[in-house]
């Protein structure tokens, strides 16, 4: 496995493929959701947004530009199913960004599974740390924005250049 310093010299010079994944537990995080993605493809032209949602799917629509994950794509042991799996692995990214900040094992396990040069997220609680770079979430409560502008903020630092 490559080291944070081996990940983040891979993606010195820019980042071409940028993901974010969102775990949300409620439909009325959907709107937020939607919101701030859209704003950071305003900003950065192209950005690939997974979000898995843990509640009761009360609708199937949703923006065709999200990729879309409910409990549906799991077994009934809670294991990906494999049209998942081949879905995940077609999707690769130079920065992968986590707003996760629970701590479902599905989430983790779409995590572990999509392929990225550099992977960053929030602190994990608990279990194995599945990102390269970590960030502190204040008061354990995810503000997107704020997020962000802190992990632009070391991106710069790193010399990362996120396009």
């Amino acid at each position: 496995m490559p080291t944070p310093k081996d990940a983040t010299s891979e993606v010195a010079k820019s980042t071409q493929r940028v993901g974010m994944f969102f775990c949300i537990e409620k439909q009325d995080e959907l709107d937020s959701v939607y919101e701030f993605v859209n704003q950071i493809k305003d900003e950065l032209g192209s950005v690939t947004a997974l979000v898995f949602y843990l509640g009761k799917s009360k609708t199937d629509q949703h923006p065709e530009d999200i990729f879309w994950i409910d409990k549906k794509a799991f077994n009934l042991f809670g294991h990906m199913k494999s049209k998942l799996k081949n879905k995940l692995q077609k999707q690769t990214f130079d920065l992968f960004i986590s707003f996760v900040t629970c701590d479902a094992k599905k989430c983790a396990g779409i995590l572990k599974f999509t392929g990225a040069r550099l992977k960053v997220g929030p602190r994990q609680m608990q279990g194995k740390q599945i990102v390269d770079i970590s960030l502190t979430v204040p008061n354990g409560r995810m503000d997107y924005s704020e997020f962000y502008q802190q992990l632009t903020f070391y991106m710069k630092k790193l010399k990362i250049k996120i396009q």
